[in-house]
């Protein structure tokens, strides 16, 4: 039997030990500690956070597939918006930076048609993420929204009668949306 060194030093070196990646999280206030790590590696979803000093490590096998994001965040622009490599060797500063984001724009409408409307919830999700709110006394509702944001909009079902529209969809926001009215009818 023959010892290869060099082949044996390549497979220590460059397939067996894990790789070590970093990064930070800031804003315009520096570090933020406590922050969610979305991480991929060879089509399996982790999660880490930031520790006190804004900073993440994570470990993945040599040659992996890794893509490192922040998630979706509503209200915040994330830059960049990911890292995506093969993990081939160590690497440091995948940092990303966090800026808050004003919501210039409502989107806004009423229910109708039930016995009584206040109260009553609508579901909402703007760039794929899901929320709520509820009417007011006049069944009205409104929420934000960000210029170039996606938006659906979907009544909540209420025992004995039925919405329509099923919903509304706003493709990339560039103004106020008002009118975004269901009127439920009682189901025979």
């Amino acid at each position: 039997m023959c010892n290869n060194f060099w082949w044996d030093s390549w497979w220590d070196s460059c397939c067996i030990r894990d790789v070590v990646l970093s990064g930070a999280v800031s804003n315009a206030s520096g570090p933020v500690s406590g922050f969610p790590i979305e991480y991929t590696v060879n089509c399996r979803t982790l999660t880490t956070t930031t520790d006190a000093n804004g900073r993440y490590t994570i470990t993945a096998l040599r040659g992996a597939c890794v893509v490192i994001s922040t998630g979706m965040l509503v209200g915040v622009r994330v830059s960049p918006e990911n890292y995506s490599f093969t993990a081939c060797f160590d690497r440091a500063n995948l940092d990303f930076t966090l800026t808050q984001v004003t919501a210039p724009f409502t989107i806004s409408g009423a229910v109708s048609g039930l016995p009584s409307v206040q109260g009553i919830t609508v579901f909402y999700a703007v760039d794929g993420v899901n929320q709520a709110t509820t009417t007011d006394a006049g069944g009205n509702y409104a929420f934000a929204a960000f210029s170039g944001a996606n938006v659906m909009i979907t009544p909540s079902i209420q025992t004995g009668f039925v919405a329509a529209p099923p919903s509304y969809s706003i493709p990339s926001v560039s103004m106020n949306v008002p009118g975004n009215n269901f009127t439920y009818t009682a189901i025979p």
